[in-house]
């Protein structure tokens, strides 16, 4: 974990960097450096260490990686919002997927951006998610806002929570309802019901539909649980 600039000037918007990759944070940093009105805060390799360094530093937008060891950047995003004091949230990530952006988008991100796209509009989106609007990456744009305007019937504002996101990964491992009942120690009908709210808000027909979702966004559970019940599975 690294902190950077004591004395941020004055009107600048505050950033923090959450990168586990040394050369990514570097060009990151380069990019950053180059912008009067942005000031890097400090950085963060992983999960843990960023959650601390916002409490810390509280910076105005969090430039969050999804793809980060232990906690994804999802997960970290969960426990911002639960504790009530989340920045802007900017996932910055290598993984090109409108499936995550509208993942990500749902579970409470401020913007989408993917790393490809940063050398042109870094600066244009940690301006643009600063301001409270959102912020989707080009080259996904048009991806993301036509599966939005599909499925209607889940806003923006319908948010998938943490628990959801537990349900959606023991699901793409192959647990079986009351497997994932037993793990997170909710009830059956919890656990459907959990399912049916991510179907709505994926705008997916069936579970297996939500499975393919979670694999395609890659997201797996932190331990397998076993599926040797039959039935609900």
């Amino acid at each position: 974990m690294l902190q950077f600039t004591l004395s941020p000037r004055v009107g600048s918007i505050k950033v923090v960097l959450v990168e586990d990759d040394p050369l990514v944070r570097d060009t990151t940093r380069r990019l950053l450096a180059c912008e009067a009105d942005i000031d890097l805060l400090g950085e963060a390799e992983n999960g843990q260490a960023a959650l601390d360094l916002v409490q810390r530093l509280r910076p105005a937008v969090l430039l969050l990686d999804h793809g980060l060891p232990g906690m994804t950047g999802l997960d970290v995003l969960y426990q911002l919002h639960a504790a009530g004091d989340a920045p802007r949230v900017l996932i910055y990530t290598g993984h090109v997927c409108a499936k995550l952006a509208h993942l990500a988008l749902h579970s409470g991100a401020d913007g989408f951006l993917a790393k490809i796209d940063a050398p042109r509009v870094l600066a244009q989106a940690v301006r643009t998610v600063a301001r409270g609007e959102t912020y989707i990456s080009p080259c996904i744009r048009d991806q993301v806002m036509r599966r939005s305007f599909k499925h209607t019937a889940s806003p923006r504002h319908v948010r998938l929570t943490q628990q959801d996101m537990q349900v959606l990964r023991l699901l793409a491992d192959g647990a079986s309802i009351q497997a994932i009942g037993r793990h997170l120690h909710i009830s059956e009908r919890t656990v459907h019901n959990r399912i049916d709210t991510i179907r709505a808000i994926l705008g997916v027909e069936s579970r297996e539909e939500a499975i393919a979702w979670a694999a395609a966004c890659g997201f797996s559970s932190f331990g397998k649980v076993p599926t040797t019940e039959h039935g609900n599975a």
